[in-house]
């Protein structure tokens, strides 16, 4: 998994940017079985780490 980390930090972050919603949603951003109910998701937060683990734009 590790080794495709990357990858999957780009797909997951095309969803998340191409969702039109503005904080987060179970359609984009998602944390399964998280206490809280994925209350407090913040998107832009979400997409600042998938930015970090993606593969770098070349």
């Amino acid at each position: 998994m590790f080794k495709h980390l990357p990858k999957l930090a780009d797909a997951a972050k095309a969803i998340a940017r191409d969702c039109n919603c503005d904080t987060g949603c179970a359609k984009c951003l998602i944390q399964h079985g998280c206490p809280d109910g994925n209350t407090a998701l913040l998107k832009q937060l979400g997409l600042l780490l998938l930015n970090a683990i993606a593969t770098p734009d070349v």
